[in-house]
């Protein structure tokens, strides 16, 4: 099994010079945990997870021993919109990104998950975007061959 046979084709993606606002909304309406920064001809270009997103709205976040610590004013709901609005796209993705070909076996895919502790992987072909593996993807394989074994 190749990641062809498995990945996630329908995603939300969103372009660099869209609003931070963009990102909220479709992290609500999808529940992906990212969405792919594309250029025009779907060149991938970066991802932003929902913890990249989280990052940006509430900066100045303080690690001191095993807390963390908010200065008051970085949630305040009257900032965290004017940031939302401010920020874009582009100046929040991660740009060093595991990707994988469409043909790249099940196990690789798992392995790569589970060594660099990412929760996706884009997958490209000739630098364009073609699906992600999850996962989710990889749960949903899973219980397909758990079922096809009960069945016989």
């Amino acid at each position: 099994m190749q990641a062809k046979d498995f990945m996630s084709r329908k995603l939300a993606t969103a372009a660099p010079d869209q609003p931070g606002a963009v990102l909220f909304n479709l992290f609500l309406e999808t529940c992906q945990g990212g969405i792919p920064v594309l250029d025009q001809n779907r060149h991938l270009l970066g991802i932003v997870t929902s913890a990249d997103l989280l990052r940006a709205l509430f900066p100045g976040c303080v690690r001191f021993l095993d807390c963390t610590l908010y200065p008051e004013r970085s949630l305040d709901p009257a900032a965290v919109l004017e940031r939302i609005n401010r920020i874009q796209v582009g100046e929040i993705m991660r740009r060093d990104l595991v990707t994988a070909p469409i043909d790249t076996p099940f196990c690789k895919l798992v392995a790569l998950l589970m060594e660099r502790k990412i929760n996706q992987i884009p997958v490209v072909e000739a630098g364009r975007l073609q699906g992600m593996v999850t996962r989710f993807d990889v749960f949903r394989v899973l219980e397909e061959k758990y079922k096809e074994a009960r069945a016989r």
